[in-house]
């Protein structure tokens, strides 16, 4: 199960998703039958994000209800809430906006008590899409500019990473420098 799934996640990383498609069907059956809940769920998941990139919305739902399903009998918070906001975006993308309204609430408010950052910000999005899809605009833009803030928030905490980064190897760098020259 796992090795299929690990050649379908080639093909999708290639863009290839409907030859992902056959590849995923195959390991999902094998882990119905052996595998745990945490490989069903995520294979599932992988179906889904296949499915939304291929624009079946319907199939990618029906993935995606299994997999919350399954998550939501877990306790891992940033999963469950990764998937009530995907299921958000996929129902504000088959213009079912009280569901989509419903799924991006529960999953913000995981998101937000973990502060889990990248869900955030990409909740943020799907609720702008959402107002923007329902003619509130104004609504619209207040959650595009608080997207935009986490967006901006993460890039610079990375910049910051890879900068303290940097300057470690340097510093290491120089040291190992001065041992080599004392060391004559």
């Amino acid at each position: 199960g796992m090795g299929l799934q690990n050649v379908a996640n080639v093909y999708v990383s290639k863009q290839s998703y409907d030859s992902a498609k056959p590849i995923y069907a195959a390991a999902l059956k094998i882990i119905r039958r052996n595998g745990s809940d945490g490989h069903l769920s995520y294979i599932l998941g992988n179906l889904a994000a296949v499915y939304e990139e291929l624009k079946d919305y319907d199939q990618a739902l029906s993935y995606s209800l299994q997999a919350l399903e399954i998550r939501r009998a877990h306790s891992q918070k940033r999963i469950l809430a990764a998937e009530l906001i995907g299921i958000g975006h996929l129902y504000v993308l088959m213009k079912k906006y009280s569901l989509a309204e419903r799924h991006l609430d529960e999953g913000m408010k995981i998101a937000e008590s973990i502060k889990a950052k990248k869900l955030l910000e990409d909740g943020y999005l799907y609720y702008a899409k959402l107002l923007a899809a329902k003619n509130d605009y104004k609504k619209a833009y207040h959650y595009i500019h608080l997207h935009n803030q986490w967006k901006d928030s993460i890039f610079n905490e990375e910049n910051i990473r890879q900068i303290k980064e940097l300057q470690t190897k340097y510093e290491t760098s120089e040291k190992d420098k001065q041992i080599t020259l004392l060391a004559k």
